[in-house]
């Protein structure tokens, strides 16, 4: 195969979160080369998971059924 098609884009960029009621909104910059992304949430420091059953081929997405007043990363 050729190199190019083996590369994959740099992670997106300017990640924001607005936390609302068992729900985070989120939204990034968008990375050239990418046509679809995958979100991973951590909460207590654990492992990422995917959170997103398809990509999401825009840049935002609201991950909900989450629990107030816990800690997650993304």
């Amino acid at each position: 195969t050729a190199a190019s098609a083996t590369t994959r884009p740099a992670a997106p960029g300017g990640l924001s979160a607005t936390a609302g009621n068992g729900q985070a909104a989120l939204a990034w910059t968008a990375t050239a080369g990418a046509t679809g992304y995958n979100v991973y949430r951590s909460s207590g420091g654990g492992a990422y998971a995917k959170v997103n059953a398809a990509a999401v081929t825009g840049t935002s997405f609201t991950d909900t059924g989450l629990s107030n007043g816990t800690a997650y990363s993304y």
